[in-house]
């Protein structure tokens, strides 16, 4: 036992320092100038010719890349100077000082000024790509795209630009698939991108109440080439491969200037998903559980009841599921976005989305552990899981300008999602061939999941800007209901466990908000003083049924069961002074709150 705690803890330390990362900085500047270089591209590239890092100089021609400890080599690339090239070893934070880049001009029959494309530009907080400035593969997406330029990351699936978290991605400012970056860039090809636009944009409350509260989301907007903004154009793509794997998928868009709509499709079944899921259930990816134990104590893995006294006490719905962690996922995948400008008052955009995946895995484990030097003990272990969970999520946003002055606001959104599952476990441990106990256990699930939001908002601008009046009426339901079974024989125990549970969890919450602002002075600074009501109501009812048998249907195992509501009322009100500019900005904030159970 030492010896594996002492393997152990030497990996995670390994592993902890491997992921320490050092920030290396620079200044940029014209040799000839000593003008600082605004907006000059910064690769960082590893030895095996992988972009390590990246970055984008900024107004003062300053720029931050952080990299782990290793070898690398620097390059610089700017329009109409020559490319920086050095050998980088970062083994702790450093700051390589000023770094002069001279300029590259020819003179032919004239003055004629050579250089690579100009790949990034700097406005404000605001970094712009160009597109042409990349190259890619000629059926590349969106994504493959972005994955090439400076500064912006794909780790397992989630999409980082700048250090942050991409929460949304535009099309030409507007949202494209709602919430879900992955299935935006999934969706555009390569070829129709002029430019990328990186930058921190406000929440949504911020931009329909027209007060600035701070709040800020990473954001990508693609900008698409003007000769593309009329017309259709898409992608198809099949494959096979041995042991009967495949994968197909098509999306065709369809533009007419305000008017867009995007449909695309995907089937396989090798464990790829080109979307992002909201899981309701949290039965996707779930690691919960652990593997089997010595003497026929049994696992506690794949959502199943850890112990087996059979459920855990409580509301939550982890004893009603079974995990798709592991195992072959066949991906059945559809969806559609819509926007268009209904006159010149109504902008509309919506999108609905599908899926469905089919999960199952076989697991068989062998473990052989010796008592001593002669005699040992076997552990053998089969555990099969089957899981089918399918998901739909649908949400628009509608903005009615009655004037420049008046709009109405309307965001609603619903998520559902259904899961079935059923697992099968056998386990023996035995000794000098002697069955010491035996254990088969079967379990199944069927969770239904809804969430619903309807969110109307209503903004009058003064005269004066920054004056405004903001209404806000927002509702939110959340829903799961579930059945499951359990049936565990031990034939160390004389206890047979016959378990049936009933799950129904609800919360109905209502929002009301009043939102007052007023310009101070000029140069940005402004105050609002708002008041804000909010009910939440929670009820949870979790019924477990123990000792059922063909004859009987048991009984209500209190010690499992649980059953409560509660009713919150909050009442709060602020009052914030705040400034923001390229520069930066503060808050100052004042909030009373009243909350009542």
């Amino acid at each position: 036992m030492k010896i594996i705690i002492t393997i152990t803890f030497l990996v995670m330390y390994i592993v902890s320092v491997a992921q320490i990362t050092y920030p290396i900085g620079g200044t940029l500047k014209n040799k000839d100038t000593k003008e600082p270089i605004i907006g000059a591209t910064v690769f960082v590239v590893a030895p095996d010719s992988t972009l390590a890092g990246g970055a984008v100089s900024d107004g003062q021609g300053k720029f931050t890349v952080s990299l782990a400890r290793g070898e690398y080599t620097l390059k610089i690339n700017y329009l109409g100077l020559n490319p920086y090239v050095e050998p980088l070893r970062v083994w702790r934070d450093d700051y390589l000082g000023t770094l002069f880049l001279s300029e590259n001009t020819e003179q032919l029959k004239g003055i004629e000024v050579q250089g690579q494309a100009l790949q990034a530009t700097v406005n404000g907080d605001t970094t712009s790509f160009n597109a042409q400035a990349y190259k890619t593969t000629q059926n590349a997406n969106a994504g493959d795209l972005i994955e090439k330029m400076p500064g912006v990351q794909n780790t397992n699936g989630e999409l980082k630009a700048q250090g942050e978290k991409v929460q949304q991605v535009l099309v030409d400012g507007k949202q494209f698939f709602g919430q879900d970056p992955k299935t935006a860039l999934a969706t555009l090809p390569a070829e129709v991108v002029d430019k990328i636009q990186i930058f921190d944009d406000q929440s949504e409350q911020s931009k329909a109440s027209g007060v600035d509260d701070g709040t800020r989301i990473k954001t990508i907007n693609i900008v698409t080439k003007i000769n593309m903004r009329n017309g259709e154009f898409g992608r198809t793509y099949a494959g096979a491969g041995s042991d009967g794997r495949y994968s197909a998928g098509a999306n065709v868009n369809m533009f007419r200037g305000d008017r867009r709509l995007s449909l695309l499709g995907q089937l396989n079944n090798i464990n790829q998903q080109n979307f992002s899921t909201e899981d309701l259930l949290g039965v996707i990816g779930d690691n919960s559980g652990g593997g089997g134990g010595r003497g026929g104590r049994g696992p506690g893995g794949g959502g199943r009841p850890s112990s087996m006294s059979g459920f855990s006490a409580g509301g939550s719905e982890n004893d009603f599921q079974v995990s798709t962690s592991n195992g072959i996922t066949k991906t059945l995948a559809g969806g559609a976005n819509y926007q268009d400008k209904w006159g010149s008052k109504v902008d509309v955009s919506g999108s609905y989305f599908i899926n469905r995946g089919d999960n199952s895995a076989i697991k068989n484990t062998y473990q052989l552990y010796y008592l001593n030097e002669v005699n040992g003990q076997e552990y053998t272990e089969k555990d099969t899981t089957q899981s089918v969970s399918t998901n739909h999520k649908l949400n628009a946003k509608i903005v009615y300008k009655v004037n420049p002055k008046m709009s109405f606001f309307y965001v609603p959104s619903i998520s559902v999602q259904q899961n079935n599952g059923a697992s099968l476990l056998a386990s023996s441990a035995s000794k000098e061939a002697a069955l010491i106990n035996q254990l088969a256990q079967n379990f199944g699930s069927d969770l239904n999941a809804l969430k619903m939001s309807n969110d109307l908002m209503f903004r009058l601008n003064g005269e004066k800007r920054g004056r405004s009046l903001f209404l806000q009426a927002k509702n939110d339901v959340d829903n799961t209901s579930g059945l499951n079974n359990l049936n565990s024989n031990n034939t160390s125990s004389t206890i047979e466990i016959n378990q049936e549970g009933d799950l129904e969890e609800t919360t109905n919450g209502w929002t009301a908000q009043v939102m007052y602002s007023e310009p101070i002075k000029d140069k940005g600074l402004g105050a609002y003083v708002s008041y804000t009501f909010e009910n939440s109501q929670a009820n949870t009812d979790k019924q477990i049924m123990s000792g059922i048998t063909p004859i009987s249907t048991g009984f209500l195992d209190t010690s499992l069961s649980s059953r409560y509501n509660n009713d919150w009322n909050t009442h709060s009100a602020d009052l914030c002074f705040c400034k923001f500019d390229r520069n930066g900005g503060f808050v100052v904030r004042f909030k009373f709150e009243q909350a009542l159970l």
